[in-house]
């Protein structure tokens, strides 16, 4: 699954500009895949839940902060 991972990176690189952030993002979402298939499945489903919960926090947080500006 390595090398069909790698393979599709290097389409995504081929088909889009490319900068040094995206090829940072593209490596590190290999690593977090690896990451992930060597940890247990109860941690995984464990951390996959807590990272969706901080982007929900985050957006909410966005979306109070411009809600509170427009109103001023």
């Amino acid at each position: 699954t390595k090398l069909t991972e790698v393979q599709n990176a290097n389409l995504l690189l081929q088909r889009h500009y490319t900068t040094g952030v995206s090829i940072y993002n593209i490596i590190t979402n290999l690593l977090l895949a690896e990451l992930l298939e060597n940890c247990p499945i109860r941690r995984a489903d464990d951390l996959k839940k807590s990272f969706r919960l901080f982007v929900h926090s985050v957006i909410d947080y966005t979306e109070k902060y411009y809600n509170n500006y427009k109103s001023l």
